[in-house]
């Protein structure tokens, strides 16, 4: 008797019995949905396997920018061993989310014998006393080479040679910049030696050196060169690397070991310093920096020298030119990781590379191996034609609320939702979004904002959900869904009382520090929402500009049943009271004023629909110069307006109050507000009605079945 199992991911299995001709099938009523179009496939999540990499803390003193970061691996059980390409193509690098690339050089990679990655990472920013988490991925067959050496080195680098070819005359040391000034090897020694980092070059003190082609110069505000150099004797004095020609700038040893920077200044005057004698047959990381008023020389990360002369100005020279020595100053020893820079570092710079380059095991740690995943789910959304009317939109955050308690969302996304993504109708270009809630106990609900690049009028827009990943960081990209118009946006959902925070989600980074006696959390029209209790709750922002050519500010308002009077202020800017979003008069019409170009108050209120106490409403007021509007649920009101048309708008900061009145801070806000935006450009009547639409009825998205990437269920066969 034959048993074939064939197991997919179901976790419930339903038996029917077949009877057939000389066999007998058992197989569960597994529903048929294989997803059958392409699937999202992120060319960075996709690898198999991933390593966390921290490095510590203690590796700088102070933020660096753009740091490239040496990543050593010699530990011969590291798994990435055997798992990766053979000639590590597929190795890549992620900042902490897993996903965000990483450039990064792999200067030496072995998966046999005496196994070993040597790889550089570029950090945008490597933070002075705090630890910082990459993400290593590997195990892809289907990648080509991953390496981005340009992107590495970036503009500052002048010059990038790792010298770790092993050349004789006539070959090439490669620079890794941009600049390309690869060197020619000269002599008659064999050249390539063990070095400091990865692989060397060997000196012979006679007749061995290598010159540098290219144009580039040092720029004449500063530079910086540095190489690990091991000295086999002292027999005499040697220019290690040479900036230049005829006695440009050098970096070298003079009689009795002493290190020695020389620099050119504008007048032609060789002036330099010099540090205290350092040790034969030992690696030693020598720097030089280069300003127009001084010069300073480090030997293994500590400032050492002396100076002579003042360089009164640098001088303009061709980069690097020599290397191991001119006629005359030769080298007897070896160098490794030469650099030219075209801007002075800082002494913090230039320790943290000693300790990184030196120890690289004393501040890098590996975590252990972890699969990589995939997205094992994925359903389709449907956004119907008529959400968005008369027009198209472009670049519209579209409201996903999910609350069907049944949703298969809620038990295979991770707990916290972070592996939950978008991509257009195609299901594998991604899109932009936000999290504003995930719960998926209780009372379970999602709520997330889209960005969808091309919303239609005419037909329906088709985008996919994905989830199921349980091995992906935080999928949400809050700053790309409030790109370019949008200034300001405070979904309000945080439970805060005084001294709390509304986060801003827009680049702007906005936030509103919470003020007042009253608790802040409330239920909301959309999500969460902040509640103001009409004496002394209020929110304040840093402010933000918005320019002169027109805005938009928006929010959902519920003012509260037992609130009285008028001129009650939502939404304020700076003092002034330069512009406001409000209720005045009875039965309590909206009203939307601000202050022109020449300081005069202009507004209108709208009385083609009414606030009503106890419900929300949609609350829209657009700005132009010349034209103000006011849009309720929607609809454009039928306004008055008093004084002459706006002479312009003035360049107040917007969005500074939420909930109050900047003069003595009055006119509290007794009710909730809700989704605040503001907008650098004043939106369509049809984006407000599309928004309208979107975020008051769910109804105009439809959801359609969860599909999985293979089969379901588990068929046994029984022969």
């Amino acid at each position: 008797m034959e048993i074939i199992m064939r197991t997919g991911i179901s976790k419930t299995t339903s038996l029917t019995l077949v009877a057939a001709t000389g066999w007998f099938a058992w197989g569960m009523t597994a529903r048929a949905d294989a997803a059958s179009g392409p699937w999202y496939r992120n060319p960075v999540t996709n690898a198999a396997y991933r390593q966390e990499i921290v490095i510590s803390g203690g590796l700088t003193g102070s933020a660096l920018t753009n740091f490239p970061v040496l990543v050593v691996i010699t530990n011969q059980n590291n798994p990435i061993f055997g798992k990766a390409q053979s000639d590590g193509d597929d190795i890549m690098f992620t900042s902490a989310d897993g996903r965000t690339q990483l450039s990064h050089e792999i200067e030496a990679y072995t998966d046999s014998g005496v196994k070993r990655l040597v790889a550089w990472v570029k950090l945008p920013l490597l933070p002075g006393g705090r630890d910082t988490a990459v993400q290593m991925l590997y195990g892809n067959e289907a990648l080509a080479s991953q390496q981005n050496p340009a992107g590495v080195w970036g503009s500052d680098f002048l010059g990038v040679w790792h010298l770790n070819e092993s050349v004789i005359a006539g070959e090439t040391n490669y620079d890794s910049s941009a600049s390309a000034a690869h060197a020619t090897r000269y002599g008659s020694g064999a050249g390539g030696t063990a070095g400091r980092i990865a692989g060397g070059n060997a000196y012979n003190g006679a007749d061995d050196h290598s010159q540098a082609g290219g144009g580039v110069f040092v720029n004449t505000n500063g530079f910086t060169v540095s190489a690990w150099l091991y000295m086999a004797d002292t027999n005499n004095p040697f220019h290690a690397i040479e900036v230049g020609t005829d006695l440009g700038s050098y970096l070298g040893v003079y009689p009795e070991r002493v290190p020695l920077f020389s620099v050119r200044n504008a007048a032609g005057e060789q002036v330099g310093t010099y540090g205290q004698p350092i040790s034969l047959a030992s690696w030693h990381h020598v720097v030089g920096v280069a300003r127009p008023t001084y010069s300073q020389l480090f030997v293994d990360g500590v400032d050492v020298g002396a100076t002579w002369g003042t360089p009164g100005g640098l001088s303009l020279l061709t980069h690097c030119r020599y290397i191991g020595g001119a006629v005359g100053s030769r080298l007897n020893g070896a160098l490794d990781e030469l650099r030219l820079c075209g801007v002075a570092r800082s002494a913090d710079w230039i320790k943290a590379c000693y300790r990184n380059q030196g120890d690289p095991d004393a501040y890098i740690a590996f975590g252990p191996e972890t699969g990589n995943g995939q997205w094992e789910f994925r359903q389709k959304i449907v956004i119907g034609a008529s959400m968005a009317p008369n027009t198209d939109q472009t670049n519209f955050p579209v409201l996903v609320a999910i609350t069907n308690q049944d949703s298969r969302v809620f038990a295979m996304a991770q707990a916290d939702g972070d592996d939950i993504l978008f991509t257009a109708a195609d299901g594998t270009t991604r899109l932009a979004h936000e999290t504003e809630t995930y719960t998926n106990a209780g009372a379970r609900n999602l709520l997330a904002w889209v960005k969808v690049p091309a919303l239609s009028h005419t037909a329906d827009t088709t985008v996919w959900m994905y989830y199921g990943n349980d091995t992906v960081s935080k999928q949400d990209a809050s700053a790309g869904v409030w790109e370019n118009a949008f200034l300001g946006v405070w979904h309000l959902g945080e439970a805060v009382s005084a001294g709390g925070i509304n986060y801003d989600s827009s680049a702007s980074a906005a936030h509103a520090t919470r003020c007042g006696s009253g608790a802040g959390g409330a239920e909301g029209r959309i999500g969460g929402g902040n509640a103001f209790n009409g004496s002394d709750d209020f929110a304040q922002t840093h402010g933000i500009t918005v320019p002169a050519t027109g805005f938009t500010i928006s929010a959902w308002v519920c003012r509260d049943p037992s609130a009285t009077g008028a001129n009650f202020h939502a939404i304020e800017g700076s003092y002034g009271p330069a512009f406001y979003l409000t209720i005045t008069g009875s039965p309590y019409y909206p009203l939307f004023c601000i202050e022109d170009s020449i300081h005069a108050q202009q507004g209108c209120y709208g009385n083609g629909g009414v606030i009503a106490t106890g419900n929300w409403h949609h609350y829209v007021a657009t700005a132009t110069p010349g034209r103000l509007d006011i849009y309720v649920d929607g609809v454009k009101q039928t306004h008055a307006d008093w004084g002459a048309d706006p002479n312009g708008i003035s360049a107040q900061v917007r969005c500074k109050f939420i909930g109050c009145s900047s003069l003595a801070l009055s006119d509290c806000w007794l009710g909730k507000l809700d989704e605040l935006r503001l907008c650098g450009v004043p939106r369509s009547a049809d984006w407000i009605a599309a928004c309208y639409r979107n975020q008051s009825n769910p109804g105009w998205l439809t959801y359609g079945p969860d599909e999985s990437r293979l089969p379901r269920g588990t068929c046994v066969l029984v022969r």
